[in-house]
């Protein structure tokens, strides 16, 4: 029938990596992980994803580096793109949202469920 729809997680932390990649995978998409920031940056350039989910706080390059870079070149630049953070009250994310043309933010800690829910609610099932 028809391709699933892919996506990036990009997380340090292996256990909820873990966890948003059965969500999603549970969720329809096929799913790959990235645990660095710059590893995230070098996929999302080579290969096309559909939706990036990325944490803010990494190594290598921290999330808003990496959703910048994928904005600025390679084959993921017209991904939906996804920021998580435990940094609420230090991130001026209204700012990086509109910067970076985020479709959302999520607060740690954050309902599985909804983060699912609002990625399959955006995404456009006829762009392939």
């Amino acid at each position: 029938m028809d391709t699933a729809l892919t996506a990036l997680i990009a997380e340090d932390d292996r256990a909820l990596a873990d966890i948003l990649r059965l969500a999603l995978t549970r969720g329809g998409y096929a799913v790959t992980v990235a645990h660095d920031g710059r590893k995230a940056l070098q996929l999302a350039t080579t290969t096309k994803f559909d939706v990036v989910v990325s944490d803010y706080q990494m190594p290598g390059l921290n999330g808003e580096q990496v959703l910048q870079g994928i904005r600025t070149a390679g084959e993921s630049r017209e991904a939906r793109l996804f920021l998580c953070s435990a940094k609420s009250f230090e991130l001026d994310t209204d700012q990086i949202s509109q910067t970076l043309g985020l479709s959302a933010v999520f607060y740690k800690p954050f309902s599985l469920g909804e983060l699912v829910a609002t990625i399959k609610s955006m995404q456009n099932p006829a762009v392939v």
